[in-house]
Order: structure tokens, then sequence, then C-alpha cells
């Protein structure tokens, strides 16, 4: 660039002299004819630094501007021209600071000019290398001192704004965590450096136009700039403004703002430089060149710094990191295994990288599809989340197919393609996906494959890369779309640091997932033969067949993680077809049945072989529609139907429907497993059948004598228990005193439910062997007409407006041999559920009668219950007599059961006649006693008795 000279001088000749001494591609004159004028010039052009100048000016002298220079004497090189022989006086020299003294007189004049003007500008030169030197020596043993970042680009802004003089001077640095530049280094007034805290974006006017190009830019005159003004009002409009921050925005004329470049990252600009000067047009291209050697040594003391963090980062991620893998081995072993592991590595990996979305997909083999297994989102884990790919669909279902790491955008890639412009991307499986997310949209994807020995397994997928805004907004109001702005999201999304962290992670993942999954089959397996040797066991029991089948369809629906379980056996009167006799996971279907060759059901009956079918896709039998009420899904999914065979004969099928969980298959382990389950219930079949008629009454007097026992006891312990609470509620109401309404209710409740269960317990001892007694000789109808009035004396029994109560005797004594409290027992009984079928009913009868009724031997006492109460369902007549069936919400099961068993030791027997919506009528009979007629002392015993 051309060198600036200024000529004052008052001789237009001898200027024109000068000039023409100078080549004009390398100098450039501006002329003054007086000392006003030359100061003019000077603060007019502030890039001249050699003034050539003429002390004699008539009138004025030149020494005018020596004094308006002296201050700043320093930057200047002045060369003094005089007419007379003799210099300045020495005090005048002492005054100025003057480069060199020139006589016009001498002929060698014009030669001293030009040598001294060169001169002149190479001491300014060597000056300015000196001082350039010294800045650079100062911030190279920065550098190399590891002095902090902040304090050393602070240096070099003081270095840029010194050497050049400008105004202020700062370097924003681009901060990882939140994703823009921020204030690091600052020279100028203290007061100005509020002006430029605020973070820049790139984009932004100023630094981030810069940050978005990567071009330097400089500005000549800012206060003609639109942006700038606008810029400026809204800095100035903000309350508390400092004066030296009013008067930048008022002054400040030309800027030169520098990218700063480290090539460490993916992203082109690492830093900004922005100097400023209240000058126009001042940063001109040699003052540029200046700046960017201190741009160049900013590039080093940011790199140096950031490859010391990095060190650092890459220690505690791979610190991080190994403690995820150490949780894996520690889990192993535990419950849940695969889950806790899938979940542990989720969160641990969504701290390390600072991800909004964690997830672990596996691949099921019975579904084909890839289902999220586990997934941290928005800070916290996600039960059950539905999503699911295909292999090839969309981006994660690529990564299965491929076995690739997949990352957008990839900063390996120059294009920086985004998510939704991958051509891989689906949409439609994409909305999957970003309903959920807390920021709303997929901004960065990488998913890396889960495999091992070749095979993929799964994908380990991160989703958004967290900027530190997402946490701050998340912590300061909560995740929502509306707090969430595009500043949580970091542009460039996840580093190439990010795909090693996920890789390294993934390929531990494969080794942990399959070893889990080794653990789950044996697990399994030894769960499979302690369940098998469990039923074996319970199968060879004593117990009767239908309770031991129902116990075993429950074994059996656990063990096969089944939804329904179905038992169809041959029908007794008609072996061409079978009857469904057990259900568990939904009622029975009333009189369902196949013939054999029906469907697939009664296929397998008839072929003896077993059928399973996988992703059933029609319905095969004639109660499907049905089942499928009862069903998770709604629909069968897959079943599998085998037959119960003993000696070369099909006895019956076992049907399983639906494996428990979200798109799970029944496959050919679980058939296998399946059919060994028959084999045993046939053997229990087989069994029951050959000893049925001689094991019945052993097996009836061993169960009579083991629950008699029970009975006895619980009674006992009910006894025990709730006789206590009583007193302990009148103490408790008397050491209140008065209470609340409330408070006596509650206590009110405590005694009534305390009350209601002795008398469940007395009643059950009644039943009880060791409280019946001995058998009497006892009148039947003068028991029946005791135990009646005792029950109209309870409230709930009397006969009200809704329930009459009839009893109709003989009238001559029933004499039979029975155990008198078993007997009241079994009228109470009786009598109490006939009152409890007619709950709610309008015009209820209970109505008790006798007779005496002849048979071969002694003849018999028949008494009748009978309600007009709903009656009872065909396929519960013979299960009412049963321990564990009841129909009643908060019923036993055990009334009718301990009727029955009472009458056996007595030799009685209790039937039931009822049709549907026209009541029921229990019958009991029992032997009268031989010698049945009584003599008049007899008879009034009898009636004493009692």
């Amino acid at each position: 660039m051309k060198r600036e000279v200024l000529l004052i001088e008052d001789d237009v000749i001898y200027r024109t002299s000068v000039v023409l001494l100078f080549d004009e591609e390398q100098y450039n004159f501006v002329e003054a004819g007086s000392p006003e004028e030359g100061i003019k010039t000077i603060e007019a052009n502030p890039q001249i630094r050699v003034i050539l100048l003429d002390l004699s000016f008539g009138h004025a002298k030149g020494t005018a501007v020596l004094d308006y220079i002296k201050l700043r004497a320093d930057v200047y090189r002045v060369i003094v021209l005089t007419a007379h022989d003799e210099l300045l006086l020495a005090r005048q020299a002492d005054k100025y600071s003057v480069f060199c003294y020139l006589p016009k007189a001498e002929r060698s004049a014009f030669e001293a000019i030009q040598f001294s003007v060169d001169q002149a500008f190479k001491d300014l030169e060597r000056v300015h290398l000196d001082r350039k030197l010294g800045y650079m020596f100062r911030v190279q043993n920065r550098i190399n001192d590891n002095v902090a970042r902040k304090e050393t680009l602070d240096l070099i802004c003081e270095s840029v704004r010194s050497l050049v003089g400008a105004y202020t001077c700062h370097i924003r640095v681009y901060d990882v965590a939140y994703g823009d530049y921020r204030l690091e280094g600052f020279a100028g007034v203290r007061q100005m450096r509020r002006a430029f805290e605020r973070p820049k974006a790139k984009g932004e006017f100023f630094s981030g136009l810069v940050i978005r190009t990567g071009v330097p830019m400089w500005y000549d005159d800012l206060q003609q700039q639109s942006n700038f003004q606008h810029f400026a009002q809204d800095a100035l409009g903000r309350p508390g403004v400092p004066e030296e921050e009013k008067r930048y925005y008022r002054t400040v004329r030309s800027a030169y703002i520098a990218p700063i470049k480290t090539g460490l990252h993916e992203r082109p600009v690492d830093a900004v430089l922005n100097v400023s000067s209240d000058e126009p047009a001042f940063y001109t291209e040699e003052r540029r060149a200046l700046v960017d050697e201190f741009v160049a040594q900013a590039s080093l003391a940011i790199t140096k710094d950031w490859l010391q963090r990095k060190r650092g980062e890459i220690h505690q991620d791979y610190e991080l990191i190994g403690k995820v893998l150490n949780g894996m081995g520690d889990r192993i072993r535990g419950t849940h295994v695969l889950k806790g592991i899938c979940e542990s590595v989720t969160h641990d990996l969504a701290e390390i990288i600072s991800a909004e979305i964690v997830s672990i997909f596996l691949y099921d083999e019975t579904s084909g599809l890839l289902e999220n297994f586990a997934e941290f989102r928005g800070g916290e884990h996600v039960s059950h989340p539905p999503e699911t790919y295909a292999p090839g669909q969309s981006l994660t279902g690529s990564v299965y197919e491929e076995g690739v790491t997949i990352q957008r955008p990839d900063p390996d890639d120059a294009t920086h393609l985004g998510v939704l412009h991958d051509k891989r991307y689906d949409a439609l499986a994409g909305e999957g996906q970003t309903r959920p997310i807390p920021f709303g949209e997929i901004n960065h994807f990488l998913g890396v494959p889960i495999k091992i020995g070749g095979r993929v397994r799964g994908v380990l997928r991160a989703i958004n890369k967290k900027s530190k805004y997402y946490d701050d907004a998340v912590e300061k109001e909560g995740i929502s779309n509306a707090n969430l702005d595009r500043r949580c999201l970091l542009e460039r999304g996840f580093s190439i640091d990010c795909r090693h962290v996920l890789e390294i992670t993934a390929s531990h993942l494969a080794v942990a997932i399959r070893n889990a999954q080794l653990l789950r089959e044996k697990d399994r397996q030894v769960e499979q033969v302690r369940t098998l040797s469990e039923v074996g066991r319970l199968l060879s029991s004593e117990m009767r067949i239908d309770a031991v089948l129902e116990l075993t369809m429950k074994k059996m629906s656990e063990l096969m993680k089944a939804e329904i379980c179905m038992m169809f056996l041959k029908d007794e009167q008609d072996d061409n077809r079978i009857v469904l006799k057990q259900c568990f996971g939904m009622p029975i279907i009333p009189e369902a049945f196949y013939a054999l060759g029906e469907g697939v059901t009664g296929g397998v009956a008839a072929s003896g072989t077993a059928v399973l079918k996988s992703n059933a896709d029609e319905n095969d039998g004639k109660y499907d529609s049905t089942i499928s009420k009862y069903l998770f899904a709604g629909e069968i999914e897959s079943l599998m139907i085998a037959p119960i065979k003993a000696k070369g004969r099909v006895l019956g099928v076992i049907k399983v429907i639906n494996k428990a969980g979200d798109h799970l298959q029944y496959g050919m382990r679980d058939l296998k497993l399946f059919e060994t389950f028959a084999d045993y219930v046939a053997v229990a079949l087989w069994n029951a059948n050959i000893h049925k008629l001689a094991n019945d009454e052993l097996v009836v007097q061993k169960r009579n004598a083991a629950l008699s026992f029970l009975v006895s006891a619980v009674a006992h312990e009910i006894n025990n228990t709730s006789g206590l609470i009583p007193a302990n509620v009148a103490g408790i109401k008397a050491l209140l005193g008065g209470v609340d309404d409330k408070v006596e209710r509650m206590l009110n409740l405590i005694e009534r439910v305390a009350k209601q269960a002795t008398d469940f317990a007395t009643e059950l001892a009644g039943f009880s062997a060791a409280q019946r007694g001995d058998k009497q000789k006892l009148d039947v109808n003068q028991i029946i007409r005791s135990s009646v009035e005792e029950l109209q004396s309870i409230p709930r029994f009397e006969n009200s407006g809704n329930v009459r109560l009839e009893v109709s005797l003989g009238e001559e004594p029933l004499l039979c041999e029975i155990f008198e409290s078993p007997f009241v027992q079994i009228v109470r009984n009786i009598t109490i559920n006939a009152f409890q079928a007619l709950d709610g009913k309008e015009g209820g009868v209970v109505c008790i009668s006798t007779r005496e009724e002849p048979n071969e031997s002694t003849g018999a006492a028949v008494i009748r219950f009978e309600d007009n109460g709903p009656g009872i369902r065909p396929e519960y007549r013979e299960k009412i007599f049963e321990p564990d069936f009841t129909t009643k919400r908060n019923g036993n099961g055990l009334g009718l059961w301990l009727v029955r068993t009472q009458l056996e030791p007595l030799g009685g027997t209790i039937s039931v006649e009822s049709e549907p919506g026209r009541g029921a009528t229990f019958v009991v009979t029992i032997p009268l006693a031989v010698n049945g007629g009584m003599t008049p002392d007899e008879a009034a015993d009898a009636s004493s008795t009692r």
C-alpha cells in the first residue's frame, strides 16, 4: 500500500518539486499551505504518520503543528524544513519531538528529503514491529504457560486495540454446552464490556453474520448502516445503560470482524474477533492484516485450550462409559435382567451425550419387528413405549437392516443433510416418534446397530442433541413445546465423539443382551422343570380330580404365559363330541362343545395330533367371538391345541390362546412343552377313572376328617381374635368420651364386622367334629321350630314387607339319630341362603316343610326349603355343593358344602330342584331312627330337649 506523507509548505513551486521526487505508486502526498490547514488535514487523515513541515510562514509559525501533535508525537515522524542556516534554538529542540531537521538552502536538500522520508517510515515500521513482537511474545508466553483462556484472549484484544489504535476489541468463543458464541476476551473502557455480554447466535447482526458465512467483514461507517441504527436503538432502550456505552453507539464508525477457525470441530467458525474505531474507514488493508496476525494467535490459544479440555472430556466420557459397562455386569444376574440393563444404559447415555431421547430397540423374531424395549425421554423412563419398525422402515429400521451407523446431520458429510431430508426417513413412521418428543420435532438422529458375531440384534438410538438452554428451560418452566425454543437444541447435533460413545456402548450391550437372554432361557427351562414337577405331584395327590385339573390349568396358564386356557373332555353320554369342562382367563361358556372333526379343536380330538397356529388371521372356532372379548388385543393372535391321550385313546384336548405380551407368538418350543402338559393331564384323568369307585369312600373320609379339623381350628382362631374387638371398642369409646359422628360410625362398623366374624366362627364350629358331640334320637320338627325362632329374633331375618317365612311341619314327631348342633347349623344355613336369594325381591316367600316318607328300611324324614327367588342355573346345580364355589359377591363357598359334609355321617342327602326364574327347593333327607315310634314319655323327653 502507498505511504501517506503530509507536506506543509506555503511555496507551491517548492511543494511541487518535493512531490516530484517520489514515486507516485509508493507514496501519496497530501499538501497544506499553512499550519492551520495542516492541522485540519491531520484531523481528516488519521492514517498520516510522516510530516514534512516548513517552520516559516510569514505571520504564522510551523511550531503550531508541533504543539498540536505533541501528546501523540510518538506515533508521528516529523521532518522539519527551514530556509535559514540555523536550526531551532536548543531550548526549542528540547521542547518538541522531531525526527530530523533539513535546511532548504543546501544543494543536497532534495536528496536528504528523499532519504529522511524513507528513514522515517522505516523507523515507524521498526517501532511498530517492536511493539507487535512484544505483544506477540507476551501472548505466546501465556499460551505456553497454560494461562486461563480468558486471560490470554483479553491480552490479544488489548494487543489489537493498542497496535491499531482501536476503540474496543472483543472475542466471542463457541460454547459447546449452549451452542452459541459468548464473550471471553475484551479490551476497552471497562463500562463498555456490558454492551457485548449478550451471547450471539449464528446469523445475528455483526458477529453472527461472520459466524454464518465464515468470511471476514468490515464496515467503513456504521452510523450510515440502518441495521446498526436499529441495533443501537434497541441497546440504548435498555434501562441503566452506562454513559460510555451510550457514547460508543453514538460515535463508533468503523469495525472489522474476523472469524477464528481451529479445524478441531465440524463447525467452520469456532470464535470471532470484533474490533471497532470511532474513525471512518479506519480498517485499511494494512490494519486488517495486523488484526489477522492476532486472529491466528487467538486460534492457537483456543485450539490448545480445547485440546486440553477434550482430553479431560474424553477421560470423563470413558470413565462414565466404564461405569455403564460395569453396571451391565452387575445387573446380569438380577431379576428382570434385560430390562434393568437397558433402562440403566438409556439413562446414563442420555447424561453422557446430552440427548433428549435415548432408546433401545430389540428385534423380535416372532413379530418380525424392531420393538422399543427401553427408553429414556425428557428426563424420565417411558413405560411400554409403543414404537415399532419393520427392518428397513425409516431410519431406525434402516440401521438394523444395513447394520451400519446412521447419523443425521453427519459431521463427516459436508452437505450436513438433516433428518427430514434423508430419503430413508419415513414421515408416517416418524409421527410415532415426534408426537411424544418434548421438543416436538426430530432435528438430530444417531442410530447404532447392536450386533454380535455379525448378527444385528437391535438398535441403540439417540434423538436430539440438547443445549444447556434445554435444561435451563426444564428447570425453570417445565417441559412443554411452548417453553422450548430452537436454541434448546444444538445446531449441528451429535458429534463424532457422541457416535463413538454409542458405538462402544452398543458393542458391549450386544454381549450383555446375549448373556441376559441365555440366562433368561436357562431360568425359563428351570422354571418349566420346577412347574412340571409341581404339577406331577399335584396330579398324583388325593384331591378330587376336578379341583386338581382346575389348579393344573392355572399352573399351565402361568408357565405358557397364556391369556386363556380351555379344557374339553369326551362327553360321558356322547362319545362323538367333546365338552368344555375347565376354563382359565374367562368364564366357562355354558354347554360349549365340539363334535369330533368340527373346526380345529374338534379336528385335534379326532386326529390326536397337536396344532400350532402362529399369526392367526382367521377365526377357526365357533366360540371365537365370545373368547375375543376377554383377550387383551381383542383378537386371537396365536393358539395351540394338544390332545389328551392315554393308552392310545383321546380323552379330550387342551387349548391355550394368545401368548401374553405385545406381538408375542407361540412357537415350536412352546408346543413341545404344551404337549408334555397334555400328557400329564392324560395320566391324571386315566388314573382317576380306574380308581374312582375304589377310592371315593376312603378319599371322602380322609377329606372330611381333615376339613373338620381345619374348620375347628379356623373357628377357634376367629373367635380368639374377633372376640377381643368389642371390648376394645368399648374401651376406646370410654377413653374418648364424646366422639363425633364420623368416629362413632367407624367404631360401630368395627364392632359390627367383628360380631359378624364371631357369628361365622360359631357357625363353623357347629360343623366341626370336635363340637358336634354324640348322636341322639331327636325330633327333627322340634329342632326346626327352635332354629326358626332364633333366626326370627335377628332383625334381618324376621318377617318384613318383602320376605315372608312360612313353616309347615308335620304334627307327629320325626325321630332321627342326629348330631344336634350340626343339624341346627344345617337348618340355619339353608334358611339364610334362601333369604339371601330373595334380597331386593318384593313378595318373597320362604317355606319350610317336613314329611315322613316310607322306604325299604325304616323310612325317612324329608325336609323341604322352598323360595320363589331367581333360581339356580343348570350348570351351577352340582357345583354349589363344592367347597370353593360360590355365586355370591361376598360368599365363601363353604355353606352348602358343609351341609352335605355333615349329612353324610347321618346317611342323609341334600339335593336341589330349580328352574331359572322360578325359585329353588333344597331337599334334605335323613333316615328315621330304628323303631321310630315313641312312647308318650319319649315324646315328652324329645320335646323338652330344646
